[in-house]
């Protein structure tokens, strides 16, 4: 009972600590953010207003907006199913099995490292959801194996 009363006082401690780093962090941003205003305006009335005339209101700021990016497909309908049954032969851990997704599509060297990322989360999901559907099996040990 002692070492669940200290383990609690170890924890609220630490909570006052990371309250008050955080408070901290907050007060600094909030000064951040003043000193920011106050650049803003000092830029807008000095060059700005200026040349637009006393009445003009300042607009709004525009929106970075970035191109429209399209949906990645990383497989083909129903295609997934037969790689990871390729792929997962004999019992396999599921990375590799997601490394050995990427060779058999070729985009081992091709893809950048984020979409890289990309892809290996959309193998990861799809070893889950072939598990799911039963296309995998889950054995004891972590790895997985056609069913």
């Amino acid at each position: 009972m002692r070492s669940l009363s200290e383990t609690v006082a170890t924890l609220e401690a630490r909570k006052s600590n990371l309250s008050r780093e955080l408070a901290t962090v907050e007060a600094r941003l909030e000064a951040i953010s003043k000193a920011l205003v106050g650049q803003r305006a000092k830029k807008g009335n000095s060059t700005h207003a200026e040349a637009m005339g006393s009445d003009h209101r300042p607009s709004r700021a525009r929106v970075n907006r970035a191109k429209a990016t399209t949906k990645r497909v990383w497989f083909e309908k129903n295609e997934i199913g037969k790689l990871l049954r390729k792929a997962a032969r004999t019992p396999t851990p599921v990375a590799d099995v997601v490394r050995d997704l990427a060779k058999m599509k070729g985009y081992v060297g091709s893809l950048s490292t984020d979409d890289m990322r990309r892809f290996q989360g959309a193998a990861f999901m799809a070893v889950a959801q072939g598990v799911k559907s039963k296309v995998l099996r889950r054995r004891a040990d972590g790895t997985v194996v056609a069913a």
